[in-house]
C-alpha cells in the first residue's frame, strides 16, 4: 500500500490524500476501535485475575500485560518520529513489542510444577465446598 501511495502521490497529490484518508477511515480506524473495545476488557480481566490470586502465577505477574509493554514502544516511535524508518517500524509493531513483553514476563515468572499442582488442588477443594 505504501508503494501505491508513493506512486499515486507523484501523479496526483489530492487523489493520494483522498486514498490515504479512505484507507484510514474505512479500514484502519474501525479495526483499531474493535481492537480497543474487545482488548481492553480482556486486559482488565487478566490484571484482576493475577491481582486476586486466581492463577498459580505470583501477584507480581499482573504487571506483565500487553498494554504496559506496548506504551513504551509507542512512545519510542513518537520520540524517533513517524517519518523515520525506525520510528515507523516500531509504531507499526508496538503491539508485538507488548506481546513479547507479556509472554516473556509470564515465562520468567512461570511457577514450578509443584506450585501448579498445589494451586489446582486448592481450586478443586474450594469448588467442592
Amino acid at each position: 500500500m505504501n508503494l501505491a501511495y508513493k506512486y499515486l502521490l507523484r501523479a496526483d497529490a489530492a487523489l493520494a490524500s483522498k486514498a490515504a484518508d479512505l484507507l484510514f477511515f474505512g479500514f484502519s480506524l474501525p479495526v483499531y476501535l474493535l481492537l480497543v473495545i474487545f482488548w481492553l476488557p480482556m486486559m482488565m480481566v487478566q490484571f484482576l485475575a493475577f491481582s486476586k490470586g486466581m492463577t498459580p502465577y505470583p501477584r507480581a505477574a499482573r504487571w506483565f500485560c500487553v498494554l504496559i509493554g506496548a506504551v513504551p514502544a509507542l512512545a519510542l516511535s513518537v520520540i524517533l518520529g513517524p517519518d523515520t524508518a525506525l520510528g515507523a517500524g516500531i509504531g507499526t509493531m508496538f503491539l508485538s513489542f507488548g506481546n513479547a513483553f507479556m509472554f516473556g514476563g509470564l515465562l520468567a515468572t512461570l511457577p514450578s510444577a509443584e506450585q501448579f499442582t498445589a494451586f489446582e488442588k486448592s481450586q478443586l477443594f474450594s469448588q467442592a465446598l
